[in-house]
């Protein structure tokens, strides 16, 4: 573990609230994450500046007095407005950056993001494990299949990164910022690659794609680079944890889209019971599968991870055997 506090207690946990325009989706967030603390937990809410073309699109400060600071006892809340507007890719990372000053983990909820109290509890808690174990791993709340009512959930590991609540060690993050200046330093993906496992398994194909997101600069793309680069995995539950309730929204960043099919039957208020870690390879390996073909979209069954649609690949297939026939 990376020591940056003499403390003899317990790593400091904070969760980090972001928020842009969205009043009422944050403020449902705060209340969340108050039934989530614990004495040494924090809630950090970091708001984006408004855009010049118009200075009253922003939550205002005053805006989230409703909050009730005074009252939430040990809770130590910091609220953070940024005098200009950043954007995501910018805000995220500095909001990050600003959490980290004074805790050891930091959970981040972006508005849109939905998790009950109890899995915001899970996260911190394997969070906690993580820090003092010297693990890096972040964790995810994302899965591409839902659970069952009463079938317990547990942690997995997959080489997929997504920003839909996520926790993220002091040690991941410093060593992130580090790599991720190798990429802005100019030198190609392949090169920044080029001692990866995870990548010199990937099809080429599935490069081309993470190729494509890494250099648009999205910052949760950099997260991935960083995870492929270093041949790291992340932790990840077998059932979803969290909703994103942002598609189809005029006012979201990302997910003006309708919701997947997949994401459509909510899970962000069930209170799974976790069981440890799932141990079968076997599993294991198709629910990387799963994630692939779902949320993290490189899979060919993914509309995203592939040029052309299924049909479209079938009748090229069926075009290919008939011209060889012929040749025959």
């Amino acid at each position: 573990m990376i020591k940056r506090f003499d403390r003899k207690s317990s790593p400091r946990i904070c969760f980090l609230l972001i928020g842009f325009n969205r009043r009422l989706l944050l403020l449902d967030n705060v209340e969340r994450c108050k039934s989530a603390c614990q004495e040494l937990d924090s809630i950090y809410i970091s708001v984006d500046g408004a855009r010049e073309e118009s200075k009253n699109q922003s939550i205002a400060l005053s805006d989230l007095d409703v909050l009730g600071f005074s009252h939430l006892g040990k809770t130590k809340c910091k609220v953070k407005k940024w005098p200009s507007n950043l954007g995501p890719d910018r805000h995220i990372p500095e909001a990050i950056d600003w959490a980290f000053q004074e805790n050891d983990g930091v959970v981040v909820i972006e508005d849109d993001i939905k998790l009950s109290s109890q899995s915001l509890r899970d996260i911190r808690d394997l969070l906690t494990e993580q820090i003092l174990s010297a693990s890096m791993e972040p964790i995810v709340s994302m899965s591409g299949i839902g659970g069952l009512s009463k079938v317990p959930n547990l942690w997995r590991h997959t080489p997929y990164f997504t920003a839909w609540g996520y926790g993220l060690t002091y040690g991941f993050w410093s060593m992130h910022k580090n790599q991720s200046f190798e990429i802005q330093s100019g030198i190609s993906i392949n090169q920044y690659m080029q001692t990866s496992k995870i990548w010199q398994k990937m099809s080429e194909r599935k490069r081309s794609i993470w190729e494509e997101r890494i250099k648009r600069g999205n910052y949760d793309y950099q997260i991935q680079a960083t995870l492929f680069k270093e041949s790291m995995n992340v932790k990840a539950p077998v059932f979803r944890m969290s909703d994103n309730v942002g598609h189809g929204d005029s006012l979201s960043t990302h997910t003006r889209f309708t919701t997947p099919r997949y994401l459509r039957r909510s899970f962000e208020r069930r209170n799974y019971k976790f069981k440890g870690e799932l141990k079968s390879q076997i599993i294991s390996r198709l629910l990387i599968f799963v994630d692939s073909n779902t949320w993290a979209g490189d899979g060919v069954l993914s509309v995203r991870g592939r040029t052309a649609g299924i049909r479209t690949m079938l009748r090229g297939l069926a075009s290919h055997i008939k011209r060889r026939d012929n040749n025959a």
